[in-house]
């Protein structure tokens, strides 16, 4: 009986070396093999910063917890998650990793290096996966801009005088032209300096406000080469004076130029729209309002110069 009893526990821990011997070869290089039982390992990798990259299946979600002792005011806590599919990734902490159950029983994942993560419902061994920071809000600009920018008024470039002369505005050497942004929204006038949108950017609901921070007159000299003029520089607050002095009018223009050669040149606006956008989760509140880089909007047309001699008659 003695001998049966030490051969069956010979046999079984046979077995268990095994096991562990085939989860070892399994695991492998990053990307590849699986982690006990054949189950497929997808492996996520940390930054630097201590970010992490989703593979595929899996995405990331954000969420804002606001000023603390830690985050400025001007930065906020965020609170990045890992999500896979609809639901957060659950994990545990298996020394210096965190190990990803993927819902379903599809696999596991495997985080290398815990460092700078925190699980979290009902933690701290076991949960969600995910990883809080200070920082702006995780949507870039260009992505608020591009939901925003069909809403912002085209950079229409209006100057006077101008005929049209074989489809091409047409001027005369020596002579002042007078330039103005216009819009071409109907009631587009101060007050009403300042575009509002509600946009969706970066996963997020967004309220964007835009307004005119500076205007740049690009004359081209002919010679591949231009002359520049800002009018002036760019605000970062709304204002009705700020607006007529970069905008100008027909009345009053932003700028006046006049070339002293005849030819064809082009001539530019640049619009740089500055402004700021507020950010609302899925249920509607503010996640925080937050100033964006300028944007810039740009129209350029042809402008024809002529000459025009006097011819002395007896």
């Amino acid at each position: 009986m003695k001998r049966l009893r030490l051969l069956i526990l010979v046999l079984a821990t046979l077995a268990w070396i095994s096991v562990l011997s085939d989860a070892a070869d399994a695991g492998g290089e990053e990307g590849g093999g699986g982690i006990g039982n054949g189950r497929v390992t997808t492996w996520i990798s940390l930054q630097s910063d201590g970010s992490f990259t989703a593979p595929e299946g899996f995405h990331l979600r954000y969420s804002f917890e606001g000023p603390d002792s830690i985050c400025s005011i001007d930065e906020g806590r965020w609170r990045e998650w890992l999500f896979y599919g609809d639901d957060p990734a659950r994990g545990h902490v298996a020394g210096d990793d965190i190990i990803v159950n993927i819902p379903g029983g599809n696999g596991i994942g495997l985080i290398g290096g815990a460092f700078g993560l925190e699980l979290i419902n009902p933690g701290p061994n076991n949960g969600d996966v995910t990883r809080p920071y200070c920082g702006p809000p995780p949507v870039p600009d260009l992505d608020v801009w591009d939901a925003a920018s069909e809403a912002l008024p085209a950079p229409n470039l209006s100057l006077s005088p101008s005929p049209i002369v074989d489809g091409t505005p047409t001027g005369v050497t020596g002579m002042e032209m007078w330039l103005w942004f216009d819009p071409g929204v109907p009631g587009w006038d101060p007050p009403e300096t300042t575009v509002s949108v509600r946009a969706s950017a970066g996963g997020f609901s967004t309220q964007v406000d835009a307004w005119i921070g500076a205007v740049r007159w690009q004359f081209d000299n002919g010679d591949s080469t231009s002359i520049g003029f800002v009018e002036p520089g760019v605000t970062s607050t709304p204002s009705v004076d700020h607006y007529r002095a970069v905008s100008g009018s027909e009345e009053d223009p932003a700028r006046t130029y006049a070339y002293g050669t005849k030819g064809s040149y082009a001539l530019s606006i640049e619009v740089i729209w500055t402004g700021r956008f507020e950010l609302f989760d899925s249920a509607g509140s503010s996640l925080g309002v937050y100033p964006l880089d300028p944007y810039t909007d740009v129209e350029t047309i042809n402008y024809q110069v002529i000459e025009i001699r006097s011819v002395l008659a007896r």
